[in-house]
């Protein structure tokens, strides 16, 4: 954690979780830069195991930060869970309305996937 995000009061906003099971989220969180936001206690919301990366996409006019289990995104897409957060432009958090923002979510989801492409575990002879 940095002293930008530690100066940063909490906001509470919904994020949007797709994954297994595909809901909105209430959570807290801390604007860090322009274009990112920190989850507060992010390691509660993922498996123990988890190697937690993100990335930040834009879409149209929106920008949203994405927080995902690297490992389980390359190898395991079957378990992997993302956790959407909007930002606006001046990097304070937005809640995600998921009705009105459904084709961005998935459009930002397969921009990530392309940015981290799936490992293809090779065929032994």
């Amino acid at each position: 954690m940095n002293s930008i995000s530690r100066a940063s009061p909490p906001y509470h906003v919904w994020a949007f979780v797709i994954g297994s099971c595909s809901s909105p989220l209430a959570i807290s969180v801390r604007a860090c830069t322009r274009c990112h936001v920190e989850i507060i206690d992010v390691h509660n919301l993922f498996p123990p195991d988890s190697m937690i990366d993100s990335t930040h996409v834009r879409v149209e006019d929106d920008i949203y930060v994405v927080y995902f289990d690297w490992l389980r995104h390359v190898e395991d897409r079957d378990n992997a869970m993302y956790i959407y957060i909007r930002v606006a432009d001046n990097g304070r958090p937005l809640s995600i309305c998921p009705e009105d923002e459904i084709a961005n979510l998935l459009e930002v989801l397969d921009i990530v996937d392309r940015q981290y492409p799936a490992v293809v575990a090779s065929e032994t002879l």
